[in-house]
């Protein structure tokens, strides 16, 4: 007798994710902080953090802009959370060129990637 196979999960995402790892601030209504991106794509993000945050609350990701430009403000409900991570959906798309510029974000010099 063989044990049963595990039922697949439905892919969910709209767009494949790509992994990265840009510094980006993070802000709800009571705390803000500074993590890494793990990975992102047109429609959410997976950040790499130890901060406690409610499913379902709602967060402003500040990405940094392209060349040195002003940020890239996100708002987006937290949609997962887990000891290592925040999974954040957000409420509008962007675009693929400003996804591309986060992707390829250099950071500048001294700054971690």
């Amino acid at each position: 007798m063989t044990a049963p196979k595990p039922a697949r999960i439905k892919e969910r995402r709209k767009a494949a994710r790509h992994a990265c790892s840009v510094k980006v601030e993070c802000a709800t209504r009571d705390t803000s902080f500074f993590d890494y991106i793990q990975d992102i794509n047109a429609w959410g993000v997976y950040i790499q953090s130890r901060e406690t945050v409610a499913v379902g609350e709602s967060m402003l990701v500040s990405l940094p802009g392209y060349n040195g430009e002003s940020a890239i403000k996100m708002i987006g409900d937290v949609v997962w959370t887990g000891p290592d991570g925040i999974g954040i959906k957000f409420r509008m798309g962007m675009g693929r060129s400003t996804l591309n510029a986060v992707i390829d974000h250099n950071p500048p010099a001294g700054e971690q990637r």
